[in-house]
């Protein structure tokens, strides 16, 4: 009895040490059938290369804000876009107010970013809002 629990312990371990090999060498295929063809391509033609995948990038991003557009509407979209280019921008102009030796407006600047920030309207409304709404028709 305790001889099979045993035996049963180590080929449950063994079991798992074979699934783990067997996933790595899958990731590990996977891993070499994907980059190969890119480093190659890289090495062989590094404008093309470096063109396809500036591409594929706008593509992407392409892909994703209409996806964001579909489901959050147009209107809330442009209002979170223009947040994140406020305080992206914002911030990396503080940045280089400290580093070209402006430090004394780096706090006037990150003030009237935020300020700005929160002038700019949400645009979205809240889930418990929309089905208050709707209740009350």
């Amino acid at each position: 009895m305790i001889v099979k629990e045993i035996i049963h312990g180590y080929g449950n371990i063994f079991i798992s040490v074979g699934k783990l090999i067997v996933m790595l060498l899958i990731c590990g295929i996977i891993g070499a059938a994907i980059v190969f063809p890119l480093w190659t391509f890289a090495t062989v033609s590094p404008k093309s290369y470096t063109i396809t995948i500036f591409v594929a990038i706008i593509v992407s991003i392409a892909v994703f804000f209409a996806k964001r557009i579909k489901k959050n509407g147009a209107k809330s979209f442009l209002l979170s876009l223009l947040k994140i280019i406020i305080l992206v921008g914002g911030i990396s102009s503080c940045i280089s107010l400290v580093l070209i030796g402006k430090r004394n407006l780096f706090l006037p600047a990150l003030i009237i970013i935020f300020v700005i920030y929160g002038i700019i309207p949400s645009g979205t409304k809240s889930k418990s809002a929309i089905n208050h709404k709707n209740k009350e028709i």
